[in-house]
C-alpha cells in the first residue's frame, strides 16, 4: 500500500500594527449626529421661549457637537485612507493578504 502525500494549507496570520485609534466608527458617528440634531431642536426651541443666556448656551453646545461630529469625520478618513491595507481588505475581504485565521 503506496502512502499518498496530502498537501496541507499553510496557515498565515495578519498583523495589523496602528499608532493609535484615530478613527471612529460609523455607528459613534452616526450617534454624535444625532446628538447634534437633537441639540440644534432643543436650540430651536429655547430660542423662542428662553433668555438670552439659555439662547447662548443652548447655540454653544450645538457648535460644539458640530466641531465634534467635523473632527470625528476627518479622523474616520485619515484613518481609512492611512492604510492602504485596510482599505484594500474592506473592498476585498476574500483576498489572502486579508485571511485572518486563529491560532
Amino acid at each position: 500500500m503506496a502512502c499518498k502525500a496530502v498537501p496541507v494549507p499553510r496557515r498565515h496570520a495578519r498583523i495589523v500594527v496602528r499608532s493609535g485609534n484615530t478613527g471612529h466608527s460609523q455607528t459613534e458617528i452616526a450617534e454624535a449626529e444625532r446628538r447634534l440634531e437633537e441639540a440644534r431642536k432643543e436650540a430651536k426651541t429655547v430660542e423662542a421661549n428662553g433668555d438670552a443666556q439659555h439662547k447662548a448656551a443652548a447655540w454653544d453646545n450645538v457648535e460644539e457637537l458640530a466641531a465634534a461630529v467635523s473632527h470625528m469625520k476627518a479622523a474616520a478618513k485619515a484613518d481609512l485612507l492611512s492604510d492602504p491595507l485596510e482599505q484594500f481588505c474592506d473592498e476585498n475581504p476574500d483576498a489572502d493578504e486579508c485571511r485572518v485565521y486563529d491560532d
